[in-house]
């Protein structure tokens, strides 16, 4: 079975080493040309750590992240109010949480779908899905097409769904900083001048950090602006906060992006077409839950179609005509602009 998959985020490559490994002939079409990806850190919990192990990824995950099994909450001047056990949701053998630099998570993927045999192709664009051509003229002939192509998929646009993304009002900052020893875990600070602050281990040495706000146009801030900002905002903050606001310089990697949400009404196919993870369904963070949604799909692929026979069978009979689609939300928005792969935040334009 041939099997094309538009996209290298983490939905894409982490159902092209599924897919591979049990015995598909798996490509990967990338538009950019080299695997750079941008982001401070990701948190992911349990469910999450249950499918990198599927994955066969998990010793490498554990020694590039931060685990823990707890959550805190703090109040504004960095008393703590409450902590609690947090839940194990993938088995009681895996951390409840870990932290790690999401560029590290995203190398560890794109290894895992090469080891696997996927075969990666960079600086390749698909243009058309029915049939199958690329961006340098050539055509492909696949049993399969997944649309993993994030939130502003292209795929899904080829298919007809005019379902888009949503801004949902929200402004998130965050800083990639150095871990204060008294960090060991994800706590989060309600009220302040933020709707939440928040921070969450990434190594033994990295955190990163988050603020969010209403959503606002920073775009026209210098590297320097953005770290004055983002620093005057964390300002009434105390406790652990205190440690991190000496890191918010303008020589600190800062990142602020919008928040978007997008779902699509279902069937996510159209023949042998699908889309998946954040092409089909994105909730805005800082939902724990986000990222462990976009995996469930590639997981779930393999495991739920013992046979090449029934992957043809569930996505023939399950096809619809695109014309059948009503017309989904329109956004004119400025947070729409496209950004670093691995991330459905977008910065406002």
């Amino acid at each position: 079975m041939r099997v094309l998959i538009v996209g290298g985020g983490i939905t894409g490559t982490s159902l092209a080493a599924l897919l591979a490994r049990a015995g598909m002939t798996v490509d990967v079409a990338e538009r950019r040309p080299e695997w750079s990806v941008l982001g401070s850190g990701i948190t992911l919990q349990g469910n999450a750590l249950r499918v990198l192990r599927e994955l066969g990824v998990w010793d490498e995950v554990r020694s590039k992240g931060y685990a823990f099994d707890s959550v805190a909450i703090r109040a504004v001047d960095g008393r703590l109010l409450a902590e609690h056990d947090d839940i194990k949701s993938g088995g009681p053998d895996l951390p409840a949480t870990l932290g790690m630099f999401r560029p590290d998570l995203c190398a560890i993927l794109v290894d895992a779908a090469e080891r696997a045999g996927a075969r990666l192709m960079l600086g390749t664009t698909v243009t058309s899905v029915d049939p199958v051509r690329f961006s340098d003229g050539t055509t492909g002939d696949y049993d399969l097409v997944v649309g993993a192509d994030g939130i502003n998929s292209s795929v899904r646009a080829m298919l007809g769904i005019d379902t888009v993304p949503q801004p949902v009002g929200i402004g998130a900052w965050r800083v990639h900083a150095r871990r204060p020893k008294s960090i060991e875990r994800t706590e989060f600070v309600l009220g302040g001048p933020c709707y939440l602050a928040g921070y969450c281990p990434t190594s033994e040495d990295t955190i990163y950090a988050y603020l969010l706000e209403e959503a606002q146009d920073r775009t026209s801030l210098s590297p320097a602006e953005y770290a004055t900002a983002m620093r005057e905002l964390a300002e009434p903050y105390g406790g652990p906060w205190d440690d991190i606001k000496q890191d918010i310089t303008g020589s600190a990697p800062i990142h602020y992006t919008w928040f978007e949400s997008l779902l699509v009404e279902r069937p996510w196919n159209r023949g042998n077409v699908i889309i998946m993870g954040d092409a089909a369904h994105a909730c805005p963070r800082p939902s724990p839950r986000a990222r462990p949604s976009a995996w469930r799909t590639p997981w779930c692929s393999p495991n739920c179609s013992a046979t090449e026979a029934r992957w043809t069978r569930r996505c023939s009979t399950r096809s619809w005509n695109a014309a059948s689609t009503g017309p989904g939300p329109s956004s004119k928005d400025p947070s729409r602009s496209p950004a670093g792969r691995c991330t459905r935040d977008r910065t406002p334009t």
